[in-house]
């Protein structure tokens, strides 16, 4: 179940801006990317940030969908639309912790721009997809890395994240453990202080 955010809430019919940390485009062209680190870790090129729902309501145009506000430590809170009706009652969502992708590039969702993902559990086979828990402990904006993997490294921006298809590779090895632990590569996401996350239910499944 995909989601996307925005850097400034705004009504969902005029959903308008850019995620923070994009590109600026410049007279008569794009701004030139900067070519990717084969040194830096994989995951360290996504911006994968504990977050906390502050508003959500029923996409207008998408039975599947919701549309949320979501804190992830910035001035405004971002808008995410996520494809999680069939999981969750609306009021399930108010003011749950989860996990969000910061980076990804803006795209519409049924005339809804949104500006990020936030990350779920997945078995298709079972028809289950759930969210990600986070321990109210965990401060909102947290970033979470693969264990050992340095935090010094720099996300991508956006659309160096969507031209290097850095999701797309981070997703063929993001999956939980036996134990259900967010994992990627077999190495537990922690925060700086060591914090990992689990799954409600969901044990050696996808994650995205």
């Amino acid at each position: 179940a995909k989601a996307r955010a925005k850097a400034k809430a705004e009504p969902a019919d005029k959903a308008k801006g850019k995620a923070q940390g994009a590109s600026e485009p410049k007279k008569g062209g794009k701004k030139a990317l900067v070519a990717e680190d084969p040194s830096q870790p994989l995951f360290s090129k996504l911006d994968v940030r504990v977050g906390r729902i502050t508003k959500a309501w029923h996409h207008p145009e998408a039975d599947r969908l919701f549309v949320e506000e979501i804190d992830v430590g910035e001035p405004e809170p971002r808008q995410i639309v996520s494809g999680l009706r069939e999981h969750y009652k609306l009021e399930e969502f108010q003011g749950r912790k989860l996990l969000v992708v910061c980076n990804m590039q803006p795209a519409k969702m049924r005339g809804v721009t949104s500006y990020g993902m936030v990350l779920c559990a997945k078995n298709l086979e079972k028809g289950v997809v759930e969210l990600i828990d986070v321990p109210e402990s965990c401060a909102i904006g947290t970033r979470l890395l693969p264990e050992g993997v340095p935090s010094t490294w720099a996300p991508l921006e956006p659309a160096a994240v969507k031209e290097y298809k850095v999701w797309e590779r981070v997703a063929e090895q993001l999956k939980t453990g036996e134990d259900r632990t967010a994992c990627f590569d077999g190495k537990p996401l922690t925060t700086a202080e060591g914090t990992k996350f689990l799954a409600p239910t969901l044990g050696s499944s996808g994650i995205s």
